[in-house]
């Protein structure tokens, strides 16, 4: 029987009938997409959906529509039209749809659109292909590098389906999901904005703090970064040489560029461990308060940086294309973590960067820049406390967006056959 284990029921109580199931092309067609690409956006116009823009801005549904085109030549969407990427990096990539629940936007090129007809509604096909199906969408896609499909393909594969008005309770409860998701979504990114806000005013004194009587600090000081910090040795540790087993901690360029906040709490942070067979001995142990920078990315986020904080007895080292420098002078815990992530920072490292498809920055270069700190401790202090509760808040913040989308996954496993 095509039963899951989650189902809605009429407004009576009883049940809906058994669910049905058909080929992909029986509940529809597959429709021309357009020829746009990127080199046609524009900042007015018509607006359009690019096949990239279904990994990065959307859901199963095209809740609101974020590009626009200048083009002349368009082909349109209708209303509730389903369309999936043709090619991806991944099997996973292009196992992926998105429901329009537009008319007249404008699609882009290397997209398949599926205009279904009555037996089945486009916001339900958009859940069930994005989650029920992506296994059998990913076990026809074709390529290495780059991995596509093809409507051919797709028009075998056997789609499950109740009846529409079960299928609008389904498409209903898992949009309004959808809107606390977003909402939540919006709510990180608003923090996030915050947080750069104040660390560009607070950084550039735009924004300063006062003692308790209300009175001003002192003028802010300033020291080259040869000056304020002494290099210490790192290491050169592959990926392959670092494991969850072992005693030592390694500080990897990766994880400071993807992982890692502006301060890097040892205590509770994932850590990889260098291999015990390893020896580590002629690395600098790191200490609380050292910096260590990334001194190589694939874009601007080159000189990313960490304060280590809370290292307690853990032995830490720095690892691949990083920098590791100690403070010569004593500052607030985490207050250095977060100037040197700072604009008023990082714009100085701008200049120095180079590389075409990576980007690196070497010590003599950040050696000639100039670290700026409030001459007292306690405004650093201020400072640091100040943007730990906005990371708090972010924090709290993802964990609630977490919370909702585990709730979604979990309810889409039940809800489809």
């Amino acid at each position: 029987m095509l039963v899951p284990k989650l189902r809605f029921k009429r407004e009576d109580g009883t049940d809906y009938p058994e669910w049905n199931k058909d080929k992909w092309l029986s509940l529809g067609n597959f429709v021309s997409s357009g020829t746009l690409s990127k080199s046609d956006l524009s900042d007015t116009g018509t607006p359009c959906i690019l096949y990239g823009e279904l990994y990065t801005k959307y859901g199963e549904v095209a809740h609101t529509i974020y590009s626009k085109t200048s083009a002349e030549v368009h082909t349109f969407s209708q209303a509730d039209d389903v369309i999936l990427p043709k090619s991806g990096e991944t099997p996973e990539d292009i196992s992926t749809a998105t429901c329009i629940p537009f008319d007249s936007i404008s699609l882009g090129g290397d997209l398949i659109v599926f205009r279904h007809n009555e037996k089945v509604i486009g916001r339900y096909l958009s859940y069930l292909i994005s989650n029920r199906t992506k296994n059998a969408i990913a076990s026809i896609a074709q390529g290495k590098s780059v991995v596509h499909i093809n409507e051919k393909s797709l028009s075998n594969i056997v789609l499950p389906y109740p009846v529409i008005e079960e299928q609008q309770k389904i498409a209903d409860f898992l949009s309004a999901l959808d809107e606390v998701i977003i909402q939540s979504e919006a709510e990180v990114r608003n923090l996030e904005q915050q947080k750069k806000s104040a660390m560009q005013k607070i950084f550039s004194q735009e924004l300063r703090f006062k003692r308790e009587d209300g009175t001003d600090y002192s003028e802010w000081s300033n020291k080259r970064f040869a000056n304020a910090f002494t290099p210490l040795n790192n290491n050169t540790f592959s990926r392959d040489m670092l494991s969850e087993n072992g005693t030592v901690l390694n500080i990897h360029y990766g994880d400071i560029l993807v992982r890692f906040g502006e301060v890097c709490d040892i205590q509770t942070m994932d850590i990889p461990k260098v291999n015990t067979d390893i020896d580590t001995s002629r690395f600098d142990e790191l200490q609380n308060g050292d910096i260590v920078l990334a001194d190589t990315a694939e874009d601007e986020t080159v000189g990313k940086a960490i304060e280590i904080y809370h290292i307690g007895t853990s032995k830490v080292v720095s690892g691949l294309h990083t920098m590791a420098c100690r403070p010569t002078d004593k500052y607030a815990p985490k207050y250095m973590g977060y100037y040197i992530n700072s604009p008023t920072y990082h714009n100085q490292l701008l200049p120095f960067m180079q590389g075409i498809k990576v980007t690196s920055i070497g010590r003599r270069n950040i050696a000639d820049t100039v670290v700026y700190y409030p001459y007292g401790i306690e405004e650093q202090q201020k400072i640091a406390d100040f943007l730990s509760a906005l990371d708090e808040a972010i924090s709290y913040a993802k964990q609630e967006l977490n919370k909702w989308k585990e709730l979604k996954k979990g309810l889409l496993q039940q809800m489809f056959v």
